[in-house]
């Protein structure tokens, strides 16, 4: 984003001057992206311009991303009530069109505020629904978000040895797509499930790897 700053701000003026609406609409969700680092209510409030533009245009399409974007920020603002709405827009958009990849990341995204608000049925019941609509080799992140997030449904709900499975498979996941932030916080979940287990050396030894 430090690199795409200046090319955004010309963007965005480049739009303005030619009234390119769509254009606009599509810097200011990408400009909110990159206003996370510095305010989430700036980058909520850039996301919802965008927003505006895009319905201003009836861009459905458009619209879904804007809405998926809003409803991320409103899960980390714990603002679960209004994400959920966004996401489940942005899923009925992307469902329209029949855009698969995009309709299982809004699900995964309403199987993490299940997730939040302890509704488990529902959790694993977006994420089942996810899993089913993706290529496991072609999207290995999305296959490791889902499968992080059972594991930990299950270690909520007192099943550490399966939840190991699942963070193990995950963390398999999240190699194949070079992330190594999430491989190391599938380690950390790993130290969870020891200590849950009783087996504190083990944990000590995740959380210190």
């Amino acid at each position: 984003c430090n690199e795409a700053g200046p090319l955004t701000t010309q963007a965005l003026q480049l739009s303005e001057r030619s009234n390119y609406i769509a254009g606009k609409a599509e810097v200011l969700l990408l400009l909110s992206n990159c206003q996370l680092d510095k305010s989430l209510s700036l980058a909520l409030n850039t996301a919802g311009e965008s927003l505006e533009l895009w319905q201003s245009l009836n861009d459905r399409l458009g619209m879904a991303l804007a809405y998926r974007a809003i409803g991320y920020y409103q899960i980390l603002q714990s603002n679960v009530i209004e994400a959920t709405k966004n996401h489940e827009e942005s899923l009925k958009i992307f469902r329209e069109h029949n855009i698969v990849p995009e309709e299982a990341e809004s699900l995964i995204y309403l199987g993490f505020i299940a997730y939040r608000l302890g509704a488990w049925d529902d959790c694993l019941s977006y994420l089942a629904q996810a899993q089913g609509l993706l290529d496991e080799q072609g999207e290995p992140f999305k296959m490791g978000q889902i499968t992080a997030t059972i594991g930990e449904t299950f270690l909520e709900n007192g099943l550490p040895e399966v939840a190991r499975q699942k963070f193990e498979l995950a963390s398999q996941y999240f190699s194949q797509a070079k992330d190594d932030r999430s491989v190391s916080v599938m380690t950390w979940n790993l130290g969870k499930v020891y200590y849950a287990q009783g087996n504190y050396q083990q944990a000590l030894a995740s959380q210190q790897q």
